[in-house]
Parts: C-alpha cells; structure tokens; sequence
C-alpha cells in the first residue's frame, strides 16, 4: 500500500473514532453545563493544563526519541531502543508524580486548587506520560485499529465518570477532573505496554548510544514547555486576573473551537511514522510524496478551521447553558491557532527526519515569549479575548519560523498557487459564514449548510474535478 494512501485510510479512522469522542461531548455539555457552573470548569481547566505541564517535562520528549529511533536504519533501532524509552519515561512520570505531591500543599495554594486534588494530579501525569508511550508503540506497529478502539473506549469512560459523579456526587470540580485521568488511563490498558521482562532487562546499549537516543527528542524540555504555554497557559492569566467562572467560560467555547484536532491529532499520528519510514528508504521519489501530501494536509487543515469558526459560535449556543454563551466570540480565533498547530507540525517532521529537532527551539520559545508577553499586556484589558489573539499570534510567530526552516525539503514540491486559492476561498466564506445568520442556533446551522457544502466542492474542484473520490482518498482530503 502506498505511503499516500496508509496516510489517508489510517487517518480517516482515527479521525472518525475523535469525532465520535468530539460528538459525546457534544452530547453531554447541555446536560453538564446545567449541573456544573463555570467555576467548576475554570477549576478543572487548572489541574488539567497543570497535569499536561508536569507530563511533558517528565516525558522530555522520549515519545520522539521512540518513534525516529525504531525504525533506524542502522542501529540502535527496535527493541533497544523501545527498552531505553519506555524505562525513562516510567521512572520520570513517578518521580514527577512523587515530587508533585511532595510540593501540593504549595502548589493548589497559588493555582487555587483544592487539596484532595494532589493524589488526582499524581495519577494523572502518570497515566498521562504512560498515553503517550502507549500510542507512540501503537503507531509504529500499526496498530490503527486499536488505536481507533482505544479512543472512542477513551471517550465513553470518561464521558461516563463525569456524568455518574456529577449525578450522584459533589456538583464541584471533581467530575471533570477524574474524567480526564480516566481517559489518559484507558488507552494505556487497550494498547497495553511493552512485555515487562523487556523493559526489566538492560537494553544493552552503551551511554553514548542511550545519550545520541534520548537527545533526539531531548529539545521536547523547550518545546513541549513552549507549547504548554502557547496552548494553556491562558488560564492561568485568566484565572489570575479574572476568575474561575471566566475561565470556565472560555474553556467551553476551547474545547468547540479546538475541534479540528480531531483532524490534526489523526493525520499527524499516522504521518510521522510514515514518514520516517519512507525518508530511511532513501528513495528518489521520498521527497515529492511528502510534499504532495504535505499539500493536502495544509488544505483539509485550512477547510476545517472554516467548519469551526462557521459552526463553533452557534454549536455553543445551542447546547450549553446560557451563563457559558459570552465566550462565544474568541471561537474563530482559537481555531486558527489549531490550523496553524498543524503547518508547525508537518514543518516539525522535516527537522525530525533531518535529526535536527534542536533548531526548533528558538521558534518555540520565541513564541512561548510572545504568548506569555501578550497574554500579561492583553487579558487583564479585554479578557478572553486577549487570551485568545496571544494564542494565536504566538502559534503564527512560531508556524512562519519553522516553515521558512523547512521550505528546501517540502515546498519545491508543493502547488504554492493552488494552496493560495484555498486559503482565499476560505477566507472569503468565513467573511460571511462566521456571524450568525438568525437568532436561533439551529436555525443559523441549517441555513450555513448549504454554503458550507458549496465552499467544500470548490475547494475539491481546485484538485480536480475528473475523479474527485480518487483525489480524496491520494491526498489526505477524507
């Protein structure tokens, strides 16, 4: 099977098992919203961002190391290496556990948490870093299907917890904090890790060699951090210049504008294993794939930011209480930070492929600097707003960076004039598309349907209309 069409058909059954996730969600806000106020959810986003902090700096980027490595073409590659990863990234979640409720009497009295929370955090750094590994092996064997299974089971738990607990328990923070360890958690029992008598043994590996592994994804300790703060730290701002019900609100309207990482998350599994597959072959055709898909990846990125911002304010109208429909209006903007989250990460993989993961750096932190400077000048002045433009001036600042950095490898291969009229026709669209076009949220939905559908088709006829199914599927469009 061509590399063209793994990518498609696996990401097209990933992409379905996160819209069935996005869609539970969907299903249950109108209900949660009621039982829960938006303090309980400015609350929960805290020890949420702060669980996905403390993961990324104990993981410190053994993930990436995990998948360039693997598939070496000369070693250390395979079992060594899933040893050497796997070993480092189990102690480091514990130690980060252990050390953070060693600090939590400090720590939930400058971020407002409460303090039964502490042992919630622990647990959920370690089943966070413990994901992360899961679907890293799971990706570089295959394993589409399971990961597909193991998403949705991901969603029906924790969808599940949150309901029964904040039916028959405190209506308070508690329901969505545990649903979010329990959804790290299930996808680490369905994956399942490596057979434990591998990971006992030493993988036999001089210090040299672990060293040149683990610094692959070692530039992640900037990275990962950077982008923590591109991509959370707005709550914290929030929380501290404004309160939990602000945050609350603005995470509600987050969580539906973020709906292209269903997308995102999907392609970007499926495409970076694959495409360290294919650049290890060495093959003269490796380069031109990757650009072509590149292409497709950048326009289905670019539709689906105008899907959201179409569709984001009216969905949050329609299904949630209405203390949260003030947040509505920072939905377009956080969206376009998602669409930009996808050019930096297939500009990423070009510095993976070329082991130079550490001249992302600058890029990173140069927008984490921007972020947390705007996000300091913009959030106490016009709130959520502001929250919302330093997100997305930090994601632009650091997406024009690594692309300038990529451009020798993909761009000589990519249509610049047809990926223009994408972006133009799509713009256009959400000039109109964006307001409301009536009171009713329904109604508004309905009455954009048929322009949505139209904008979609031109968009396909920009990549030829003789046989649009089989363009679909070659260029990642599904």
């Amino acid at each position: 099977m061509s590399l063209v069409r793994r990518v498609s058909l696996g990401a097209a059954q990933l992409t379905l098992s996160n819209v069935i996730v996005r869609l539970l969600a969907l299903v249950t806000m109108p209900v949660l919203t009621r039982l829960l106020d938006p303090s309980a959810y400015g609350t929960a986003a805290i020890a949420t961002t702060l669980i996905s902090l403390i993961s990324v700096l104990a993981l410190a980027g053994a993930d990436v190391s995990y998948i360039r490595a693997y598939h070496a073409g000369k070693p250390p590659s395979g079992q060594p290496v899933e040893a050497l990863t796997w070993r480092y990234a189990i102690v480091a979640s514990i130690l980060a556990a252990i050390l953070s409720m060693a600090c939590w009497r400090f720590i939930s009295g400058a971020l407002s948490l409460p303090r039964y929370a502490g042992p919630l955090v622990a647990a959920g750094v370690i089943a966070s870093v413990s994901m992360a590994m899961a679907l890293a092996r799971a990706r570089l064997h295959d394993r589409h299907r399971a990961m597909s299974v193991a998403i949705v089971a991901s969603g029906l738990g924790a969808t599940g917890i949150a309901m029964a607990v904040a039916y028959l328990g405190p209506r308070n923070e508690l329901p969505l904090i545990l649903s979010g360890v329990v959804a790290c958690l299930i996808p680490v029992l369905i994956l399942g890790i490596p057979p434990l008598a591998g990971l006992l043994k030493s993988p036999g590996l001089s210090f040299p060699e672990s060293k040149h592994i683990l610094g692959i994804g070692m530039a992640v300790i900037v990275t990962s951090p950077a982008y923590w703060v591109m991509s959370s730290s707005d709550r914290w701002f929030l929380d501290y210049f404004k309160d939990p019900a602000t945050v609350g609100i603005y995470s509600i309207s987050y969580t539906v504008a973020i709906a292209g990482m269903t997308v995102n998350s999907a392609v970007l599994t499926i495409w970076t294993p694959e495409a360290t597959r294919l650049f290890e072959a060495r093959s003269s055709s490796a380069l031109p794939e990757l650009g072509r898909i590149s292409e497709g990846m950048i326009a289905v990125l670019a539709w689906v930011w105008l899907a959201v911002a179409a569709a984001g304010g009216d969905t949050v109208r329609l299904l949630t209480a209405p203390a949260f429909h003030s947040g509505t209006n920072v939905i377009p903007y956080i969206a376009a930070g998602v669409f930009l989250h996808g050019i930096i990460h297939l500009s990423n993989t070009v510095y993976l492929l070329e082991k130079r993961v550490h001249r992302t750096i600058i890029w990173w932190a140069g927008g984490a600097a921007v972020c947390f400077a705007l996000n300091l000048l913009l959030v106490p002045r016009i709130g959520t707003m502001g929250a919302a433009l330093s997100q997305l001036f930090a994601f632009a600042i650091t997406a024009l960076g690594l692309s300038i950095g990529a451009r020798r490898m993909l761009f000589p291969h990519i249509n610049k004039m047809r990926l223009a009229l994408v972006v133009a026709t799509v713009l256009a669209a959400a000039f109109f598309m964006v307001p409301a076009w009536a009171e009713t949220p329904l109604v508004s939905l309905l009455l954009k349907l048929p322009a949505g559908l139209m904008v979609t088709l031109i968009i396909i006829n920009y990549f030829g209309t003789t046989n649009i199914i089989n363009t679909v599927l070659k260029r990642g469009i599904a």
